[in-house]
């Protein structure tokens, strides 16, 4: 049995629907009559309805602002709203402060069953996954751990359907994955220098377990948390948070150092690693990510062995590893279609950054430019990392004479041991409608645990479409927009509600955790959310 609440200042209308609710659908029980918006706010504050059904034009207050009320204190509150044809815009409206559905008056018995039909769908599948999620809030904390670093790894990873279906869990547990300035920190085995001495390029996946493993057990003595994944190419990923910057980032300094110095101590192994820029939202990660991979693609301008952050990554470094990129780039085209000519002129240009021809930077540009192709493949990793080692293995094996000429001969024969499939990926979508239609679907449920992937799974796009049309469009990222949506929100909720609680707020504004929520609240606003607070009151 679900129950329903009527609003309505014409009492016609309400008997009306308290006998033929129950009529079309007995599953419906009418709990309670209101004549205005006011008086239904009083009854919700001290019971609960399944349902609100009302109108918008009333007096006292009308239905679109009772919409609004009920969406900051209520945000998972049903309702419908009944509407004339010359309100049809203010019905409009209201699906962004939450309403599900409107009626038109007067009213279709066949419309009406309908509504009824689908909130009661909603209502049944929703409880079902209530009854799940209680499930999961009793779920170890090995559980809740595990859980929360399948979600990091598919952030970093842009796995987008693990993404969509770990979030809400995530969110709904309360599991705080950041508590403040937030980093990523990504560690790579030099391995140029380790094939030089003669390891086998079997052992290299075994070391890069024996990092992960080594990480993990100094996270394990951290007051705050720290989040450690192995992503795609079995490189440790360290995601971690601190009350400032300066002590995030001396934290990824910390770990590096002995992490680096018991490798290079007990088995003379050398390791890099770069370190992210600050960020605050946990869907910036994988940008922090993309970010040290960019550093660590330098590194063959750079000295091995070193803690690398932005500062390293200078505009003339910048510059050499964009265009060496760009000539991996061409080399991968030319690899996928079996273009010799192509071929040899990418590989030409590759040629002309390396200072000599000397076995170390053989090694090292050769083991650049292999690893470079490898990462192109979205798929069938495990069927490409064969064929990328057998290049390597030709690589470490080969003789050359130190001749520009020699060396070339060498790249091309590892050239033709690799092939790339091909992909495409077209589309045209009335962009500024796709805008609106993402701004209104954030503004109706900034409450919720909402990803860039869900929102573009409800408009019909990918993620990365329109994470690129939002920085075109609005001149900012999508988490900037959603972190003002929510910020916005939670000061309307200071000014119209003083006493409440912050822990109240920032439950109602999308936030876990009331420390990540002060940490961007400060971030935006230059203080403190109590701080602000005080002086709205004063």
């Amino acid at each position: 049995m679900y129950s329903v609440m009527l609003v309505d200042d014409e009492k016609l209308t309400l008997d009306y629907l308290k006998i033929t609710i129950p009529q079309q659908d007995s599953d419906w029980q009418i709990t309670v009559l209101c004549s205005d918006g006011i008086e239904a706010l009083e009854w919700l504050s001290h019971h609960q309805s399944d349902l609100i059904i009302t109108d918008i034009k009333m007096p006292e207050m009308t239905g679109l602002e009772l919409s609004r009320k009920v969406k900051e204190l209520y945000p998972n509150q049903k309702m419908i709203i009944l509407s004339g044809y010359d309100d049809f815009k203010f019905a409009q409206q209201a699906i962004q402060y939450g309403v599900r559905d409107y009626l038109l008056k007067p009213i279709s018995l066949k419309d009406l069953k309908k509504a009824l039909s689908e909130m009661k769908r909603l209502l049944e599948k929703e409880k079902i996954e209530s009854q799940a999620y209680a499930h999961l809030l009793n779920m170890s904390e090995n559980g809740r751990k595990q859980l929360a670093l399948r979600f990091v790894k598919a952030v970093i990873d842009r796995t987008e359907p693990e993404i969509k279906s770990l979030y809400p869990l995530v969110h709904r547990m309360k599991i705080s994955l950041l508590e403040g300035a937030a980093r990523l920190l990504v560690f790579d085995l030099d391995m140029d220098l380790l094939l030089d001495s003669g390891l086998p390029i079997q052992d290299i996946s075994l070391y890069q377990y024996m990092i992960y493993q080594m990480v993990l057990e100094i996270s394990e003595n951290q007051k705050d948390p720290i989040w450690t994944v192995l992503d795609r190419y079995s490189h440790t990923v360290v995601l971690l948070s601190a009350d400032t910057t300066d002590a995030s980032l001396q934290k990824c300094k910390d770990i590096y150092h002995i992490v680096s110095d018991a490798l290079h101590s007990q088995m003379k192994l050398s390791l890099s690693s770069a370190v992210s820029e600050p960020f605050t939202d946990i869907f910036e990660a994988d940008k922090a990510y993309a970010q040290c991979v960019s550093i660590l693609n330098a590194k063959v301008f750079l000295r091995p062995g070193t803690f690398y952050s932005v500062v390293d990554y200078t505009p003339e470094i910048r510059q050499k590893s964009a265009s060496l990129h760009q000539a991996v780039s061409s080399l991968w085209v030319a690899v996928s279609d079996h273009n010799a000519v192509n071929q040899e002129l990418a590989l030409s240009s590759i040629l002309t950054f390396m200072p000599r021809y000397a076995r170390p930077e053989i090694l090292r540009f050769g083991l650049h430019w292999i690893l470079g192709i490898f990462t192109k493949w979205d798929e069938g990793i495990s069927e490409h990392k064969k064929v990328c080692e057998q290049a390597i293995l030709k690589l470490t094996e080969a003789y050359t004479d130190n001749t520009r000429e020699s060396v070339l001969r060498l790249f091309l024969s590892m050239a033709r041991l690799l092939s790339i499939p091909k992909n495409s990926d077209a589309g045209s979508i009335d962009e500024n409608f796709l805008i609106t239609q993402a701004q209104n679907y954030i503004l109706a449920n900034y409450a919720q645990p909402l990803s860039l992937t869900l929102i573009a799974d409800e408009l019909g796009i990918t993620p990365n479409y329109l994470s690129s049309l939002f920085h075109r469009e609005m001149g900012e990222s999508y988490i900037k927009y959603l972190t003002r949506v929510r910020i916005d929100h939670a000061i309307r909720l200071m000014r119209e509600n003083p006493q409440m609680k912050i822990y109240d707020i920032v439950e109602k504004v999308g936030y876990v955790s009331v420390k990540h929520f002060s940490y961007v609240f400060r971030q935006t606003k230059g203080m403190s959310p109590s701080e602000y607070q005080s002086r709205l009151t004063n």
